[in-house]
């Protein structure tokens, strides 16, 4: 991972912290279900200027997590998806990206009780990225 405001978190997750970073638009961001994180405060930056995937606040939380909150999809992503859920990569379009496919899993993930899932976009392990399960919009703060 780039930066060194990264965060990597692995095993248990019981008790754990992490900071998490969103850039979205000034007025109402969306900070509730489905929306993206990164808990790299130098890759949220880049976000800042993408039409449709940010905006120019940054957003932070910190999210103290349980020991199943959290779908750890970073390592062999497929193949854990496959043991826990009986799926494989083959099901999905050759170009779709695996956020997108995450996206649209995410009620699935949710009623399994994982409240966040960390993934790398891409296999990229620069662009980690963890994706919001919970119903209610979260306490952030603006950076």
């Amino acid at each position: 991972m780039s930066g060194a405001n990264s965060t990597l978190i692995s095993g248990d997750f019981l008790g754990m912290r992490v900071s998490l970073w969103r850039a979205a638009g000034e007025q109402a961001p969306w900070v509730g279900y489905r929306s993206f994180w990164t808990p790299d405060r130098d890759h949220v930056n880049l976000y800042r200027t993408m039409p449709g995937f940010g905006g120019p606040a940054v957003y932070g939380i910190e999210v103290e997590l349980g020991d199943s909150d959290l779908l750890d999809l970073r390592h062999s992503p497929w193949d854990a998806l496959g043991e826990l859920f009986h799926l494989e990569r083959e099901d999905y379009g050759a170009g779709e990206p695996d956020y997108e496919i995450f996206q649209a899993l995410a009620s699935m993930f949710k009623a399994s009780g994982y409240r966040w899932i960390a993934f790398y976009d891409g296999g990229h392990r620069e662009a980690e990225h963890w994706m919001c399960l919970g119903d209610a919009e979260l306490p952030v703060f603006r950076v």
